[in-house]
């Protein structure tokens, strides 16, 4: 009985050494060194296996005998001692992360310790510093998301069909006028994650595009209102993918929204003053144009092309296509208007007679502006033209 009995013990002896020595984690066991006061004073190592060797750049046969603060000082300054200690005085484990930046180490460990009796300390440890290099740099790149997100007014949301959790960026809660989802059990695979924020005309359209993305697996992009208390109107455009398991099934969407109110309304504030441009030059019988000199190329309003019997961009409007409208006894008059005055003048207005497309002559007044750069070349000529036909008429028949 007593030979079985200690070749149990051999080989359970020899099965811990195995494990001991075989994981790839540092193990170290420590004895506990009191002072005369009986106070915590220090550890000493009495086993390390292999992968701590490695870890710590110091061999066993070195460290064992040796107290940990003697080779180690800094683990006080960096809290670890002190971690061991109410592990030691209170029984209960402690996992921590820490770094030492002493000794050549420069390292990130994650630190286990275990209480084995009142003088044995056990402490699992591993060296965890690309892992927390690269959480610094996902922290630091998502710092930089979020403050380009409240650069540009760009917010993003996750919806995650599986767990029905919706995060939303700190951008995109104030997209949405800082409101919260009142309703996330109602939300399903039909309908927009924030549907109750979107304006009543636009909700249908939205449902409809994450549905059509889900099904059809293709990402989606859509432009929608979003209403907010007091019945603010903010515009968005979203782009959004559905992302499936293995299964082909969904199991969450990623979405950015880009709040483009104020494009929206500068644009609609241009398209109105473009409009009211149009009238005010079709009652003044009045067109207007732009030479763009570096790029050889001209914009011609709509009027300026009817004043010489033309539809609006009948033709590709360029430098030379008005002097193609001048009546033959003002051609040379105007040719040097446009190429010799403009170098000595910043203003200057003219008047000539013109042939229309049905070859009816008309007379018409112009007024143009010089627009220079830092060189002081020219870069463009801008001005309109005003047919005074009939008022030359009727002065001439005073």
């Amino acid at each position: 009985m007593r030979e079985r009995l200690e070749e149990k013990l051999v080989n359970e002896a020899g099965i811990f050494s195995t494990v001991f020595e075989s994981v790839e984690q540092g193990i170290l066991l420590f004895k506990v060194i009191r002072d005369s006061s009986n106070q915590i004073i220090d550890f000493e190592y009495i086993l390390v296996n292999r992968w701590a060797e490695l870890l710590l750049g110091n061999t066993r046969t070195y460290l064992i005998g040796k107290r940990q603060l003697e080779e180690y000082p800094y683990l006080k300054d960096v809290g670890v001692f002190d971690s061991q200690v109410k592990v030691i005085e209170t029984g209960e484990s402690i996992k921590t992360d820490f770094y030492y930046g002493f000794q050549g180490l420069n390292k990130w460990y994650k630190n286990g310790m275990i209480k084995i009796s009142e003088t044995e300390l056990i402490v699992t440890f591993d060296d965890i510093t690309k892992q927390k290099e690269a959480d610094i740099e996902l922290e630091n790149l998502q710092s930089i998301i979020l403050q380009s997100q409240a650069l540009g007014k760009i917010g993003s949301y996750e919806w995650n069909f599986v767990t029905r959790k919706l995060t939303l960026s700190p951008e995109m809660i104030e997209i949405l006028c800082s409101g919260t989802i009142k309703n996330i059990d109602a939300i399903t695979l039909e309908t927009h994650p924030f549907e109750e924020f979107i304006h009543p005309d636009d909700r249908e359209k939205a449902d409809q595009t994450i549905k059509k993305a889900i099904f059809d697996h293709q990402p989606y992009d859509i432009e929608y209102k979003i209403l907010c208390p007091g019945n603010l109107i903010k515009y968005v455009w979203s782009r959004g993918k559905v992302f499936y398991n293995n299964q082909g099934k969904p199991i969450k969407i990623i979405s950015t929204v880009l709040d483009i109110s104020e494009w929206k309304r500068s644009k609609h504030e241009i398209q109105k003053k473009e409009i009211l441009l149009t009238l005010a030059e079709g009652m003044a019988n009045l067109g207007s144009y732009e030479f763009d000199i570096e790029n050889k190329s001209a914009i011609w309003s709509d009027q300026l092309f009817r004043i010489y019997g033309y539809e609006p961009n009948e033709f590709e409007p360029k430098e030379d296509n008005l002097f193609m409208m001048v009546h033959p006894e003002d051609k040379d008059y105007i040719k040097e208007l446009f190429t010799e005055t403009v170098f000595h003048e910043d203003e200057f207005e003219y008047e000539f007679k013109f042939m229309r497309k049905d070859s009816s002559p008309g007379v018409s007044y112009g007024k143009a502006r010089v627009i220079r750069n830092e060189n002081n070349q020219i870069i463009k000529i801008t001005g309109f033209v005003q047919d005074i036909t009939e008022k030359v008429k009727i002065l001439e028949q005073l």
